[in-house]
């Protein structure tokens, strides 16, 4: 049986519904990732470790998805959701469980499930995936020290505790355009080359974030990073969508390259907590 063929569709409501949802998901996770009132050392540990879990669980979630559906995501999804509740957040709990409705609403795989193998090994053999699955773990390797502590940085340099807070709320914000606005443009040039401004430029302002010492400049930083590193991040499944010739092992590629980068997010937060042990 020849796969089916691979077109993708440009808007209409089944489509509109599918982004909804999803977008739904990542609103869920950046509601569990604000680890404010803790230390560094304690962010870069608690951080580090749920979002290897969190990228970790793509190797078995990618193959899961193309061959069960979106149902996948119910169980786990329920299961945040109750750990939330029980761990007295009750508010973000539920406006977990709201958000995530919508995406079990929302979210619907285009083609039939698989039946064949679980994974795919003969993504090895290709050098365009693994060669891009290296630079994606050398980018992450690299990213999450700036996602992790803008507001001990701001607090560390005149800035207030109150405004310290926004940072990350500021910089989530721009993440959410720097998300939308390459989309439009990597139709025209491409993902893998959007994928490379995007990060080029991500690695010339993270260089410029240690002369940032005043709430304008600190404000300036979270804004720039924050868009760009949503773009470099939007865009990575993007790229590795690219190297799967039949549409119904997407997902299994883009697991597999999440669980590389998993070991990425244990790496850059540890080291950031031991340089913060030293010099704070």
């Amino acid at each position: 049986m020849s796969p089916p063929e691979m077109t993708f569709p440009d808007g209409g409501t089944r489509a509109w519904m599918v982004t909804l949802g999803a977008g739904c998901v990542l609103f869920y996770y950046h509601i569990t990732h604000q680890l404010s009132g803790y230390s560094a050392s304690e962010i870069d540990r608690i951080g580090s470790v749920e979002i290897f879990f969190l990228f970790g669980a793509g190797v078995v979630g990618g193959p899961l998805f193309d061959r069960h559906d979106a149902k996948v995501i119910w169980a786990p999804s329920l299961m945040a959701v109750f750990g939330v509740i029980m761990t007295a957040v009750r508010v973000m709990g539920f406006i977990m469980l709201g958000t995530l409705g919508f995406a079990f609403l929302g979210i619907r795989a285009r083609f039939p499930p698989r039946k064949r193998e679980f994974f795919k090994p003969e993504a090895s053999k290709k050098k365009n995936y693994i060669a891009t699955l290296v630079a994606v773990f050398l980018l992450n390797v690299g990213s999450f020290t700036s996602l992790f502590h803008p507001q001990l940085y701001g607090k560390q340099h005149i800035m207030s505790t109150s405004m310290s807070i926004y940072v990350i709320a500021i910089q989530n914000g721009a993440s959410f355009f720097g998300s939308l606005v390459p989309g439009v443009i990597v139709d025209k040039i491409g993902p893998m080359n959007m994928l490379f401004i995007a990060s080029v430029i991500t690695s010339i302002v993270t260089f410029c974030w240690v002369q940032m010492s005043t709430n304008g400049p600190i404000i300036g930083f979270a804004i720039l990073y924050g868009f760009f590193s949503g773009g470099m991040t939007s865009l990575s499944p993007a790229a590795f969508s690219n190297y799967c010739s039949n549409p119904q092992v997407i997902n299994t590629y883009i697991g597999m390259r999440m669980a590389v980068m998993s070991v990425a997010t244990l790496i850059d937060p540890q080291m950031t907590g031991a340089l913060l042990s030293g010099f704070l």
